[in-house]
Order: C-alpha cells, then structure tokens, then sequence
C-alpha cells in the first residue's frame, strides 16, 4: 500500500533563495533571473490619465526622482519657474494616484537639472547649479518622514560653475558621489563623496575621474551586483563611461571607455544641459544610459555598460525608435517586467510624450530589443524623468508639458507581465523582502492550501492560484492529497 500524504522520517524536497518581496505562507513561487525567488506577478500593461504634480498647475522643469524605501515614498527635486526656486517634495503612490507633501522652497535658483539620491533610510542629498549664487554648484542635504521634507542649509561642493553633475548612492559606503564636469579645471570629469548627517553634509576632496574633456551630459549610478559606481559622461564627439569605488571620503576609478562619434544634444547655447538618463538594470547586470544622439539625427538613444569591477565593457549606439528626433530622455529600470522603460519627447524638435521598453540581453558587450513606443502624452514633452516604485510594482513618468504651459505633470505605467510559468513550489510561511525562503519543490507536500479534491491534478494560473484547468500555458502544481495537502510536481 502506497501513501500520498506527508511520510515521516523523510525529508521533504526544499530549495532555499532570498525572497524579492512580501511572500505570502502556502503560495506559489516562482524563480526571477536574479536567482531570488518571489510570489507570481500578473500584471496588465496601464497608463494613467496625466496629473499635475503641483496642485496649482504650477511649471516646473529638470526634475531629478529618488525612491525612499524607508518612508515608502518618491523625491521629487525640480526647479519651480513661477517661484524661482528650487523645490523638493515627497509623495506616496496607491494604485495610480500620487499624494503629495508640502512643496519645500531652497534658497537656491536653478538652471539646469536638480539632481536628488536617497540612502533608503529617511535621508537625501540634492545638488544644484545656483544662478542666484553666481551660477555656484550647491548641495544640501534633508531628511523625508511620511512626506513631510526637511532641509538643512546648502554649501558649495565645487568652484565649478559649469552645471553639468549627478549624484548616486553607494550602498556599500554609505555614502553618495557626486560626480561633475569641472570647468575650473581643464572640463575634466571630477567626483567628490559626499557624507550625510541629518541635514547637514561634509565632502571629501575631489579626485580627477578622467583628464578628457567634457561639454555635455553627466550621470552616475550604483551597480549594485559589482558594488560600483558608474558613470557616463560626453565630449564634443565621444560618449565616455567609466567605473569606481568608494573607500573611506574617497574614490578610485578604472579605465576609460569611450564611442565615437556620438554626443550628447545640449539645448542650450553653453551645453550645460544634462538631459539624459541612467539606471542599473539588476536582470541584466548592467547599466544603460540614454540620451538624445546629436550626431545621430538626433534620436534616441541607448548606450549599455557591464562592469566587472571598474573595468567596464561597453555596447554599441543603439537608437531606441528611428521613427523623429528623440529629446530630453529619462529612464528606469522596471523590476516587475525586468525591463528598462525609457521616456522622451518624441519630434522635431519636440513632440508627444512617448516610452518603449527595452529588454537588455548578451554577455560583455550588451544590446537592446526595444517594443514598439506608446504615448503617454499629446503635448509637447520635455524634460522626461522616470523612476521605479518597487513596492506597487509600477513606474512614475515625470516632465513637463511644454503645451500645456510647461507645467509639471505625471503618468503612471506599468508594462504587462506574467511570470506564472517559472513557477518552482509553495512556500511553508510568510516571509519578507530580503528573507531567506524554503520552497517546498518536487516531491514535496504543501499542507496550507484549502478546498482542494484528493487525486485531482492543480495547475498554476496567471495570478499565482491553482486551479483545475490550464491557463493559457500548461503549468503543472501538483496533486492534491487531501483538501489542504497537494503533492508538488517534481
């Protein structure tokens, strides 16, 4: 005689991952390239109506987004064309509404992109070129409770006034790099680190990244995978990247990479424009920089970097939609589809809002396959930043709507996706983020389900149920063994 149920003394089939996301007790897990494991994503593609970000309707341009793990909330940084000001704000997303905190003014007057990084625990640094301060480049630093911003007082972080600069967060350190073209100093690619405590910051000195010149863009961000910053940064016809580490208040870089012929378009007659996007796609390994080609007919485009260490191999030009001009890109990386969403304006030499999606394949040297682009706005569009809320699942597109009086707007997306088919097991308990996760696999018995008819075979449905017809592919989770026990299928 055979017994289906749980047998003593044998033990049961488990495979242990880190959990990416809330994992609910009794469900069906699936394995994500990473090698984490998480609960089944069913997920329709969606694109909200746009919104104002200031309730007034306010023009507001050169937005920089930070996500807030801590406080579950996105950074909003941006200049303020009615007040003059440079602003900062908080928000939290549900479904596909944003609720905003106060507007927080500085003293600063921007010009150029406000860039903004967060360290995931309540604390931020922004910089900013400052017209009200003889075109000074500014930081300052400030803490996010709920939505409720707080600011300390800016300083100086370079007698740069050349306002071409990003800022990341090493989560390795602890600490955030700001990297920036120093016209004090030949145009070469500096970086400096940045310390935060409460609102206040200190700096650490300043160490030459690259002795080339450079005129038109700047960003940086973590790869997390290497523990590296990378950077991109262009010439005059040359799009350079490079990679470096944090220890102590300092920096050390690797070599140099560079393309030819190909630059970064500037709008304005001084370049200092920083136009462009960058995010680290943790699916692939690697980081994508986007940007409007001004030797490429001016189309978007893509340049993707894989670090080993701080030796970084880049890509080829890639043009993200052949179809007009592409200007004042944004981009992030979307953990739910493990896709890169890239925003711009789409014409010539501005048009509608569009975004495509880019799935990033290969080994070293990395390419694109991009989906055909969606509007997200009719307008005009310029100044297009995106970001990623890993907690809804969704991307936040923000920018300006240059025919709509430039006022600051936003749109929330989200890419259709399904993953139900890399289903492995259940799971034996609730577990959180980061938590290291038992999935009951193949010849394993699962005792938390219910309803279930003994010696009825269960499939796994597009939302993470079983059920006792396929979905619209054939994945098989067990057979049940009671009406609370199923036998996973090995």
């Amino acid at each position: 005689m055979s017994y289906l149920g749980r047998q003593l003394n044998v033990p049961a089939s488990v495979f242990e991952a880190v959990a990416d996301g809330s994992i609910t007790a009794g469900s069906t897990v699936v394995i994500k390239s990473s090698g984490k494991v998480a609960n089944v994503t069913d997920q329709a593609a969606a694109n909200s109506t746009p919104a104002n970000i200031d309730a007034g309707g306010d023009r507001l341009k050169d937005y920089g987004m930070a996500y807030d793990s801590s406080q579950n909330c996105v950074l909003f940084s941006y200049r303020n064309v009615i007040a003059n000001k440079t602003c900062v704000k908080a928000a939290t997303l549900s479904g596909t509404t944003l609720t905003f905190g106060s507007e927080v003014e500085t003293d600063m007057v921007a010009d150029g992109k406000v860039s903004i990084a967060s360290d995931g625990s309540g604390g931020f640094i922004l910089i900013s070129k400052d017209t009200n301060q003889s075109n000074k480049q500014v930081a300052l630093a400030g803490t996010v409770s709920g939505t409720t911003v707080t600011i300390g007082d800016d300083a100086e972080f370079t007698t740069s006034t050349y306002g071409v600069h990003d800022i990341a967060f090493d989560s390795t350190s602890g600490k955030f790099v700001i990297v920036y073209i120093d016209n004090q100093n030949s145009l070469y690619l500096t970086a400096k680190v940045a310390t935060r405590s409460g609102t206040g910051f200190s700096l650490g000195s300043a160490v030459v990244v690259s002795s080339e010149t450079y005129v038109y863009g700047c960003r940086c961000t973590e790869d997390t995978d290497q523990n590296r910053i990378v950077a991109f940064a262009s010439g005059t016809s040359k799009v350079r990247c490079v990679a470096g580490a944090v220890s102590g208040t300092s920096t050390s870089w690797g070599t140099v990479v560079e393309v030819s012929s190909t630059r970064v378009r500037s709008d304005k007659a001084d370049g200092t424009s920083n136009v462009c996007g960058i995010t680290y796609d943790a699916s692939a390994q690697a980081t994508v920089f986007a940007y409007c080609d001004n030797e490429g007919s001016e189309r978007a485009t893509l340049l993707i970097a894989t670090a080993s260490g701080s030796t970084v191999t880049l890509g080829s030009v890639q043009v993200v939609d052949s179809g007009a001009k592409g200007n004042e890109l944004g981009c992030a990386y979307d953990a739910v589809a493990q896709k890169v969403v890239v925003a711009y304006g789409r014409g010539d030499p501005i048009g509608p809002g569009k975004f495509v999606s880019a799935t990033i394949t290969g080994g070293s040297s990395r390419s694109a396959t991009f989906s055909s682009s969606t509007e997200f706005e009719s307008g005009d569009t310029i100044a297009s930043t995106v970001i990623h809320h890993p907690t809804v699942g969704k991307n936040i597109i923000a920018y300006a709507d240059e025919g709509d009086s430039d006022r600051g707007k936003y749109v929330i997306q989200a890419s259709q996706f399904q993953n139900f088919t890399d289903f492995i097991g259940f799971t034996d308990t609730t577990y959180d983020d980061g938590d290291l996760v038992k999935v009951q696999v193949g010849g394993s018995v699962n005792d938390l389900q219910s309803g279930l008819t003994a010696g009825q075979t269960y499939f796994v449905q597009t939302d993470g149920s079983i059920g006792t017809s396929a979905a619209s592919t054939s994945v098989t989770a067990g057979t049940a063994v009671s009406a609370t026990e199923i036998l996973v299928k090995g």
